[in-house]
């Protein structure tokens, strides 16, 4: 996918990376209507505008990652050569849209600059990749962040694997730590009874539940599997 589509879709990433502001109420211990408010000194701001607010929405929006955004700008107004020395102005108060704004408006020159485009397209993506895990750990795994579908879950002998099928995106994939009791049960030959029985004699590691399965730690499989006499993997 290309660099272009990339910037397009980081501002509604950042946007979707930003907590949700606390409530005063329950930060207070109540539920009545009457809310705590702070009061204000100095002139009064126009109506709807709170500039303690704005700055604490601006703050969640992943300003780390905002901040390698800005530093592609600062690239592209350093290596830029004189036929393209009327690049517009980024301004002073860089925000997601206007950095991407600015980046779209020049492409047509870093683009054909090598090392430019390398470096921007390589700084894109990782920034892209970081607000997508951000987003989708806010909402716990459940939907992806690029298009909304459900993330579903499964694991092989050796992976667990989280995966987006409806956009054929592979959100994760790790090697296994654990097992379920009846993995494990079937890895050493015995009954899921018998497995059990391990468990509680401190010879096969609990370690957790997958809902109603119990999950032992992979490291003492081996262990487990000498005393039984098996071998191989």
């Amino acid at each position: 996918m290309s660099v272009v589509h990339h910037l397009r879709e980081l501002p509604g990433l950042a946007a979707r990376t930003t907590s949700r502001p606390k409530d005063r109420d329950t930060d207070l211990g109540g539920g009545g209507p009457a809310r705590y408010t702070k009061p204000e000194y100095g002139p009064r701001l126009p109506p709807g505008l709170d500039l303690g607010r704005t700055t604490q929405q601006l703050d969640r929006q992943s300003p780390d990652q905002l901040a390698k955004l800005s530093q592609c700008v600062r690239v592209v107004l350093e290596e830029h050569d004189d036929a393209w020395h009327h690049l517009p102005d980024p301004g002073d108060c860089p925000t997601w849209h206007t950095e991407v704004r600015w980046l779209l408006a020049t492409h047509g020159w870093w683009s054909t600059d090598q090392w430019c485009s390398e470096w921007i397209t390589t700084e894109v993506s990782a920034i892209r990749a970081v607000l997508i895990e951000r987003v989708e750990r806010r909402n716990g795994w459940t939907r992806c962040a690029i298009c909304g579908g459900a993330i579903g879950t499964y694991s092989t002998e050796l992976l667990d694997v989280a995966e987006c099928k409806r956009c054929e995106r592979v959100v994760s994939m790790r090697e296994r730590d654990s097992v379920t009791l009846a993995e494990a049960a079937t890895v050493l030959g015995i009954s899921v009874e018998a497995a059990q029985k391990r468990v509680e004699r401190g010879q096969l590691r609990k370690v957790g539940r997958r809902g109603k399965q119990t999950l032992v730690a992979l490291d003492r499989l081996d262990k487990a599997r000498a005393m039984l006499g098996l071998t191989g993997s």
